[in-house]
Order: C-alpha cells, then sequence, then structure tokens
C-alpha cells in the first residue's frame, strides 16, 4: 500500500481524505495500516485496510506422461488436465511440443489451449504417440497462459515391433536313404516386444 496522498491541516469538525490505492502483487487476502501523526493529543492514528488480490493459477495433471510401451503399429493417447486453481479467470494462449523426437507426439486440445478458464474450472489436451522405427522417443507439452507462462510437462515413450527368429538355421536333415523322408522341426520364436500375428 503507498503512501496516503494527503498532507496539511484540518479544521476542527471538518474532516480530510485520504486515498489509498490498493494493488496487491498476489493473489489472496491481503491487509495493511495506515497512519496519521499530528499535533492532536491521540497522534498517531491508525487504521486497518484490507483486501483480497485476484490471480489465475494453471496447474497441469499429470506433470508427465509415459506412454510405456507401444506397438509401432498403434497409436497411443493420454489426456494432460488444466485446471484454473486460482481465484481469477485464466486465458490459455496455446500448446506446443517441442524436442527431440516433438514429431512423433501430437497434441489434440479440441480447443482446451485457447480457453478462458473460470476459477476451478478444467478442460482437457489429449497427446497422441506414434512411431513406425523401434525405439525410445521423448519430447515436451508446453502450455501457455496469456501472461506467456509456460507450463511444461514431459512426454515420454517406447516404440516396439515383434521380430520372430526361426531355429535351427539351416535345418540339417543329415543322411537320408533315397524315397523315404526324416522329420525336421523349426522353431519360430517372438524375441521382440510386441505380439506377432500369422496372416
Amino acid at each position: 500500500i503507498p503512501p496516503p496522498h494527503s498532507s496539511g491541516r484540518s479544521a476542527p469538525v471538518n474532516p480530510c481524505c485520504v486515498d489509498v490505492d490498493f494493488k496487491p502483487t498476489q493473489g489472496g487476502p491481503r491487509t495493511g495500516i495506515i497512519t496519521v501523526t499530528g499535533d492532536d493529543p491521540t497522534s498517531p492514528n491508525s487504521a486497518t485496510v484490507r483486501g483480497v488480490g485476484l490471480s489465475p493459477d494453471l496447474s497441469l495433471s499429470p506433470t508427465s506422461v509415459d506412454f510405456g510401451s507401444v506397438s509401432v503399429t498403434t497409436t497411443s493417447t493420454s489426456v494432460v488436465t488444466a485446471t484454473n486453481t486460482g481465484n481469477a479467470p485464466l486465458q490459455l494462449n496455446g500448446a506446443t511440443i517441442n524436442g527431440t523426437d516433438a514429431t512423433s507426439f501430437r497434441a489434440a486440445g479440441g480447443g482446451c489451449e485457447t480457453q478462458l478458464l473460470a476459477p476451478g474450472a478444467s478442460c482437457g489436451i489429449s497427446i497422441l504417440f506414434s512411431n513406425a522405427v523401434r525405439g525410445s522417443y521423448s519430447a515436451a507439452l508446453t502450455l501457455r497462459d496469456i501472461a506467456g507462462t509456460p507450463h511444461v510437462v514431459a512426454l515420454t515413450a517406447r516404440a516396439t515391433a515383434a521380430m520372430l527368429s526361426l531355429g535351427p538355421n539351416p535345418l540339417d536333415f543329415g543322411y537320408a536313404t533315397g524315397g523315404t523322408t526324416g522329420p525336421g522341426l523349426v522353431t519360430w520364436t517372438n524375441v521382440g516386444a510386441a505380439p506377432y500375428h500369422f496372416g
């Protein structure tokens, strides 16, 4: 609270006014004290002033998303929820995905990333992952409010695929008499990290 915009003398019985500005720097209840000094016996005189600062606050849940193992033939989806935990409206101002493997992830906000959220309101942003090449991938979802403040969610995933191993290779039948057949067994083993479908 800045100093009062008043000074000088006040005639007996005649009141004077003191202008007080309330400019909170953070949300929530705020209090202050105005002290007036003068030449009367009760000086100084004090009065308490109160106000409530209004401020939006963005919370993202979860703060990191691990898609786990995802088959190279499928797309996996997870939802990040944005909530205004403050006491004033919150204007969202866009979502981006950045990082080494940003092209493997995609945000489908459905308009959430530019919504005006009332206090206590929430909306969801769907994050999709897919990649046709086996390996580990990482990126980051960044959601910004109208002030430009970034709020980041870490994204990780692992693209997996089935892999067949045949054995024995080669299959050796040894010696066989003409006109006869010998049994042979070939074993097919999936040594990959995803199911293999024959067909």
